[in-house]
């Protein structure tokens, strides 16, 4: 089939991956900080994710996804945009970033011996070598030709030299990220300690659902910014509770049918209280409950939440 021009699903499964993989790292986020009411996560705010406590930022990655394999070589767009994008920021100054990490996370491998591979985090043989890639770095950022990089050299060119070391002594590449379906299976990992085996995955639904609500809202808002880690906790807690031995999640209860015809329905029950006199008010509400009812106990029957024959005890 021939490509369409302009079809932008790698765009739009780069912006699902960030929220998907911002939750994965809140999750991360809560067995690591003291208090996770102080902690809060921003998306497209400071940085693509960025994480801050007490007012400061402590953490700010971008996040590059790419659905076929590939390499970070030392000229990659990639990397320069996400450098330009950090060293506007130091220069810009709106912020403290003394105590911050600079992550890049990419779906793509840092080759031995790059600037990437130079920047990654000690593991096993391959170390770190910050004066390495800072010295390939200025070499590079002198070079001319090349247009889709020339503002990230000139970024990282207007820097001072001991804030170009700095910089990088604080940056960290994670190459070789999990696509964004691996993303979903390591947040369901982490999930396991909330819910039981067979309510992990019910569990996750909710709380991605929950999840991508709030980014929406808050990237929507004029006066929220970012999210409380402490929330998700709540959240967490929240959805730990019904799905407890004996309890059942509820999904519909704020949740309205379109379109009611009070007056032409004629399903059973809606004649039976036209018999006793209801009020279509009393009809018309009767008439949500039933829907919610309905669609609730079809989910739980989907999700295999019921046990066999279970279903009976709520009809």
């Amino acid at each position: 089939m021939k490509k369409n021009e302009f079809d932008a699903t790698p765009s739009a499964l780069g912006y699902i991956y960030q929220v998907r993989y911002a939750l994965l790292l809140a999750l991360k986020k809560i067995s690591e900080v003291n208090d996770p009411d102080d902690c809060f996560i921003s998306i497209e705010k400071l940085d693509d994710i960025a994480f801050e406590e007490k007012g400061d930022p402590v953490e700010l990655l971008q996040a590059k996804y790419h659905g076929s394999p590939g390499n970070l070589t030392d000229r990659s767009a990639d990397l320069w945009k996400t450098v330009r994008v950090w060293s506007e920021m130091i220069v810009n100054k709106k912020d403290s970033f003394e105590e911050a990490t600079f992550t890049l996370l990419t779906t793509e491998s840092a080759i031995p011996g790059s600037i990437a591979s130079h920047l990654g985090i000690d593991e096993g043989t391959i170390q770190r070598n910050v004066q390495a890639a800072l010295d390939a770095m200025r070499k590079i950022a002198q070079e001319t030709g090349n247009e889709t990089n020339k503002k990230g050299y000139e970024a990282f060119s207007t820097l001072e030299s001991w804030q170009q070391e700095n910089l990088l002594r604080s940056v960290y590449v994670i190459g070789n990220s999990p696509d964004i379906l691996d993303v979903e299976k390591k947040i369901k990992r982490r999930i396991r300690l909330s819910a039981s085996g067979h309510h992990v995955d019910a569990f996750t639904i909710r709380l991605e659902g929950h999840w991508f609500k709030r980014v929406i809202e808050v990237m929507s808002s004029d006066d929220q910014s970012a999210i409380s880690i402490g929330e998700l906790v709540y959240t967490i807690d929240d959805l730990r509770s019904q799905f407890l031995p004996g309890n059942l999640p509820s999904d519909f209860d704020d949740i309205d049918p379109k379109d009611i015809d009070v007056e032409n329905d004629e399903r059973t029950f809606v004649e039976q209280l036209r018999l006793i006199g209801a009020t279509n008010r009393v009809i018309r509400n009767a008439i949500i409950n039933y829907y919610r009812a309905f669609e609730q106990r079809s989910r739980w029957s989907r999700e295999n939440l019921v046990k066999p024959g279970e279903l009976q005890k709520y009809w």
